[in-house]
């Protein structure tokens, strides 16, 4: 698990919106399309020059990875907050690593992720990218 304070909420996804750009429609129908929405992610972002993980379950939902040039690594985690079901959201994880100093990259770290996020969600209309917030 993680500490809370490692954690951004970026935007929240209209599923109705999104479910367009989904490939895995066997489970779209059900709402329940965390793989699909961080597969879709994660293809949006490498066709803007972003380099992502392969999307992975984490307990928590489905998730990429990336690093920047350097070496601060994050995670876009996919998944839909339980009081809300129509909406999907996309959060920010920073990871530590011990080997660094700070061990503990700062969120400004990830502008060039989180900016390619936003064009991503402004090009496509699913969302709404906002300043960067707590939800």
């Amino acid at each position: 698990m993680y500490d809370q304070d490692d954690v951004m909420n970026l935007v929240e996804i209209s599923f109705e919106k999104v479910s367009a750009y989904l490939q895995g429609v066997s489970q779209a129908g059900s709402g329940d399309c965390g793989s699909d929405l961080a597969y879709w992610l994660a293809g949006e972002l490498a066709r803007r020059g972003v380099v992502t993980s392969h999307p992975e379950y984490d307990g928590n939902g489905w998730a990429v990875h990336h690093a920047t040039r350097g070496g601060a690594e994050f995670a876009i985690h996919c998944h839909r907050p339980q009081e809300k079901n129509a909406l999907w959201r996309l959060s920010l994880r920073r990871i530590p690593n011990k080997s660094r100093s700070p061990s503990v990259p700062v969120f400004d770290d990830a502008s060039i992720l989180v900016s390619a996020i936003g064009e991503v969600i402004d090009d496509t209309g699913v969302g709404r990218m906002e300043e960067w917030r707590v939800f």
